[in-house]
């Protein structure tokens, strides 16, 4: 190597210009390539396309579409403007085709003709008994209001008898808001108020929406009591793609931002996995340009504290700004684009790629000091320097490019990008640089280089070796410790920008679980598996609710059938019989005391719920005597209409019941389409959606819940899954990813170094420093998460480097003072730029690049004390010559 190194040299130095210009000239092409590369947000750029669970999940979205909708997020004091704002986007995005299928309401009207068969089969035998009381059949030919009271009172006494066994709780309940319900609109008609009469309609929304799937009586899917309300929106792509994710999120918040003007006093937001794709992207262009800003000025600073001469570092940042160009061609050939953990590869060059330049200027200036001209120093440098150079970039891109076979995709082409982008660096700091020195470098004074105070550093570790690896040693053994308990932190939420709009609002929607869109789905080939696998998920406890087209359809519909038929035929009995009207006042004490004993009752089973029903009903009756005895003809007057409102209530009751009967059960083909859309596919298959009860970030939780799950549906998919399931290909690749690095550096700087004791040396550094980041990492509170996980293997791949070049400088002088003062400024210098280049993510708002930033800054700087320190003391052998 060095041969060859000496002939490069030789020949660059010898023709600088035309070396330049032809390089100059090449790059000009390259850089017009490196121009169109784009950092990629999608899932499907991190996952190899080969994984089982990602066919599962692709197999899904091209058949029902993305599992991850994009969600509007409304929220107003009034919910007739949360109403009225999705009713505007709506109306703005459906029929588009850059908008897929659009769920926040349910059109109640198509249940409304087989509204019987939504009831409770219990609720329609206790129908059919009350139906076939004389009290009942008072009730339905009354023709005076203290005959109809009275009725009500007779079947409120037969409700124990007539309905048989106890009802639970929730039936009492239920049993108990209609009551409430109806004597509430007696005190409201009492006191004067108008039909209509609204007692039974919120129940028919009730049935239909089965109480557990987030909507209103209105059809809306909402929470807060209608203040908030959701709009799930599906992408109409398969893939997520920026180029197409970006439009169709633009397309929803352009819609949103229209409707928002027409109704001020709504505010709305977008979440959902699309919309933290752009906000991630956003995010990451603006750190990218601050961290890059930041890397430069931080590197320049340090550059002139060592090398006070402007033109030396312009001359040294020449081979980073062709390697940085010719690396984002590469990438763009090569993938495409940059993922989300490739896209740190700019930050890679400029804290590793001005360390090249770094290790040659300095030996170019102690060429010059010693009598070389500058073509003969240039030509020095190359042949001298260039050996640990080249070791350090090898043995650092091998290490890199050892993570390319970590199982996971993000973090291979990671590895692959970094280390390609390396080892152009490295071509360019052997041709580019030495060009310029030999052809500029004679103006340059060489005594211009600060020492940095590393002579008196190395004087001090090596007439106290001792005391330095006994001080290593304590600081090693509890970092061990403290490394293997650093927790990993699987949430996204923790990575997310803070103040990012869509990890906002996905932490508001934590509470409201009803309408998350976090769910996991299995998929049914017909109706009645669908049905089975609804209600075998829906009874884990681990579920907080399921939902699919059979959800939505009544099941048992043929047996409910004749129920129905026997309900209609006693309803349609009429016999004749003598009733006995009583005065109103008694009619309303009866009615009185019967809803007290039914609360009694209720008290007596612990129905907490439907206590403070009837308690509320016996406040109504209050209200009534409190007018009737205040104004007995006015009062009787409003009872009068209530009674006529009743009577016509109870016979469009009647005829509901009829009209069910005349259209039948009710079909897949006859629900809404926006059911349809969501839960069935264009091949009559069906989705069923289970939403945790715990949050999806809870890894050991989510594992437990997907367990159940698979036992039931071994096939299922969702967001949750495929995250569960990438997360554990990340973390097993981040142990593999640095099992790699670590035998790829021993294994190159054997072919270096050859002897085993000089290469235990070079690892010493990256092993310690290693170490200590990992134990700093729990004792700072800097948890492992999915975007920091890359540190390690990073830091063994940038943290050799050092030892290389203290142990090339060493093995050619045989002197561990003097290669540590000649080398120590450099190494110092390269490893503050590194930590500068790297530390300037710790400035990023994207929390994760935030956290790696601080990982990779503690790593660095850990190698870089190890190397001063301790390889010095172990070098030392007792000799400071």
């Amino acid at each position: 190597m060095d041969r060859i190194l000496d002939a490069l040299g030789a020949l660059v130095t010898k023709r600088p210009r035309a070396t330049l210009l032809v390089i100059t000239l090449l790059t000009l092409p390259v850089a017009w390539v490196a121009s169109s590369l784009e950092v990629s947000t999608a899932r499907t750029a991190l996952v190899s396309e080969d994984e089982p669970h990602w066919q599962r999940y692709m197999a899904f979205a091209r058949e029902f579409g993305i599992p991850e909708d994009l969600v509007v997020v409304a929220e107003a004091d009034d919910p007739r403007a949360v109403h009225a704002f999705l009713d505007d986007v709506a109306g703005q995005l459906v029929g588009r085709e850059d908008i897929g299928p659009i769920f926040y309401r349910v059109d109640l009207a198509a249940f409304e003709e087989r509204a019987p068969f939504f009831i409770d089969e219990a609720a329609l035998d206790r129908l059919l008994a009350l139906a076939r009381t004389p009290a009942f059949r008072t009730l339905t030919t009354a023709t005076t209001p203290a005959e109809r009271l009275a009725a009500i009172a007779a079947l409120i006494d037969d409700l124990p008898r007539s309905v048989g066994a106890a009802p639970d709780p929730v039936q009492s309940a239920l049993l108990a808001q209609g009551l409430e319900a109806l004597l509430r609109e007696m005190a409201r008609f009492a006191e004067g108020g108008a039909p209509p009469l609204v007692v039974f309609e919120g129940a028919l929304a009730d049935a239909a929406r089965g109480g557990r799937h987030g909507i209103d009586s209105a059809g809306y899917l909402s929470a807060r009591e209608g203040r908030l309300g959701v709009m799930f929106v599906r992408p109409p792509y398969t893939r997520d793609e920026i180029e197409v994710v970006r439009p169709f999120v633009a397309a929803v918040r352009h819609a949103g931002a229209s409707a928002s003007q027409r109704h001020p006093s709504v505010t709305f937001g977008l979440t959902g996995i699309p919309a933290s794709q752009i906000d991630e992207l956003e995010t990451i262009a603006e750190d990218t340009r601050l961290t890059t800003v930041i890397a430069l000025v931080g590197v320049i600073l340090l550059f002139l504290l060592y090398f006070p001469a402007l033109r030396l570092l312009l001359f040294a940042l020449a081979p980073v700004a062709f390697g940085v160009v010719w690396t984002a061609a590469a990438i763009r050939l090569a993938f495409g684009y940059v993922n989300l953990m490739s896209s740190i590869f700019l930050v890679v060059l400029i804290g590793m790629g001005i360390d090249f330049s770094v290790h040659l200027v300095s030996r170019f200036l102690e060429e010059r000091r010693h009598g070389h001209s500058s073509d003969e120093a240039s030509r020095r440098a190359v042949a001298r320097a260039g050996r640990g150079i080249v070791t350090g970039a090898i043995t650092s891109a091998g290490a890199f490019l050892a993570v390319g076979w970590s199982g996971f995709r993000g973090i291979e082409e990671l590895g692959i990008a970094a280390s390609m982008g390396l080892l152009l660096t490295l071509a360019f700091a052997l041709l580019v640089l030495p060009a310029i020195l030999a052809w500029r470098g004679g103006r340059i004074d060489p005594s211009g280089r600060r020492r940095l105070g590393v002579a008196r550093l190395v004087d001090a570790v090596l007439d106290h070796r001792g005391v330095v690896i006994v001080l290593a040693v304590a600081l090693t053994v509890p970092s061990l410790y403290w490394a293997s308990r650093t927790p990993f932190d699987f949430s996204l939420l923790n990575i997310l920008p803070a103040d990012a709009e869509s990890a906002r609002l996905m932490v508001k929607m934590i509470d409201e679980r009803t309408l998350s869109a976090d769910a996991v789905v299995a998929v049914a080939e017909d109706l009645d598996e669908a049905r089975a696998l609804t209600d075998r998920i829906g009874a884990l406890d681990s579920v907080h609710r399921v939902v699919s087209a059979a959800s939505f359809l009544p099941p048992n519909q043929e047996r409910r059938l004749g129920k129905i038929e026997a309900l209609a035929a006693a309803i349609a009995e009429r016999p004749e019989r003598e009733v006995s009207s009583p005065a109103l006042p008694t009619a309303i004490e009866r009615l009185q005391e019967g809803v007290e004993r039914l609360s009694e009752l209720a008290f007596a089973r612990d129905h907490k719920e439907a206590v403070d029903r009837l308690s509320a009903g016996l406040d109504a009756i209050e209200r009534v005597v409190d007018r009737y005895e205040a104004d007995p003809e006015s009062t009787t007057q409003n009872l009068a209409a209530f009674d006529e409102a009743l009577g016509a209530m109870l016979e469009r009751e009647m005829k509901r019941v009829n009209r069910a009967l005349a259209v039948g059960p009710m079909t897949v083909a006859e629900l809404p389409d926006e059911l349809r859309a969501r839960f069935v596919s264009e091949r009559g298959r069906f989705a069923v959606y289970a939403v945790p009860k715990i949050s999806i970030w809870d890894r050991p939780a989510l594992g437990r819940f997907l367990d159940e799950l698979r036992a039931i549906a071994p096939e299922v998919t969702g967001f949750p899954e495929t995250f569960y399931e990438n997360a554990d290909r990340i973390r097993s690749g981040f142990l593999r990813a640095a099992m790699y690095a670590t035998f790829a550096v021993i294994f190159l700087l054997s072919i270096d170094l050859r002897r085993p004791s000089h290469v235990a040396a070079a690892m010493i550094p990256v092993g310690l420093g290693a170490v200590w980041m990992l134990g700093a990492m729990n004792v700072v509170d800097l948890p492992y998460n999915l975007a920091n996980i890359v540190g390690l293997p990073l830091v063994i791949g940038v943290g050799i480097d050092n030892g290389v070049h203290i142990l090339h400088r060493y093995r050619e002088c045989g002197s561990v003072r003097l290669a540590a003062v000649e080398t120590g400024g450099a190494v110092t210098l390269s490893s503050l730029t590194t930590m500068v280049g790297f530390g300037s993510l710790a400035f990023a708002s994207h929390r994760g690049y935030a956290s790696l930033g601080q990982i990779l800054f503690i790593g660095v700087g850990a190698c870089w004390v190890a190397t001063l320190t301790v390889l010095l003391a172990t070098l030392g052998r007792g000799r400071r010559s």
